[in-house]
This record gives C-alpha cells, sequence and structure tokens, in this order.
C-alpha cells in the first residue's frame, strides 16, 4: 500500500497542497486526494476547489447525497467559474450560457 498523504505531512504553501490533491485525484488515489480535500477544508471551509472535487469523489462512489452538497458549495462559491466549465464541456449549454449572461449584469 502507499504513503498515506496528508495535508500535514506535506510541508508546503495551500496552493501547492491543493496542486497534491489534483495530481492524485487525476492518478486515481481518491481516498489520498479526498484526505487533503478535506483537510484543506478544515482551515479554509470556503475553498471552492476542494468543495468541488470532494463532491466528484462523493459522485464516484455514488455518495449522491453528499456529493450534492459539496458541489452545491462549491457552486455558491464560484458560479462563474462553474458555468464557464459547463459551458466549455458543452458550448450549447443553454442554461449555463443564460447564467453567464446573469452573473455578467449584475457585476455591471
Amino acid at each position: 500500500m502507499g504513503k498515506h498523504v496528508t495535508a500535514q505531512s506535506i510541508l508546503v504553501s495551500k496552493p501547492d497542497i491543493y496542486q497534491q490533491a489534483l495530481r492524485l485525484h487525476r492518478e486515481g488515489k481518491l481516498e489520498q486526494a479526498e484526505k487533503i480535500y478535506r483537510d484543506i477544508l478544515t482551515s479554509e471551509p470556503e475553498h471552492a476547489g476542494s468543495l468541488h472535487f470532494l463532491g466528484v469523489i462523493l459522485l464516484h462512489r455514488k455518495e449522491i447525497g453528499q456529493a450534492i452538497l459539496f458541489l452545491e458549495q462549491a457552486i455558491t462559491l464560484a458560479p462563474k467559474a462553474a458555468f464557464e466549465k459547463a459551458v466549455a464541456r458543452d458550448p450549447a449549454y443553454a442554461d449555463a450560457i443564460s447564467n453567464l449572461g446573469l452573473i455578467a449584469l449584475q457585476q455591471d
């Protein structure tokens, strides 16, 4: 079994810790990535990226209710980024395009 990685065991800055979690996530080491996302959220509960990817891991494990809670928090904290990603994946996604327009109007 691989080395157990936590935010506390890595003596680097938070952005580096987050990047470590993303790397582990991409490598399929979901338990290790989840631990780091949760560690980040302990000290920074509004870290949208950690909320988002923790939600993704929970979806993967079919923990739909918990996943939705984390994903909704991430979208609430970073709605523009979430809608931009949705449009990048599907340029015809009308709801996401509409929501980006509403956000732009609110910022003016």
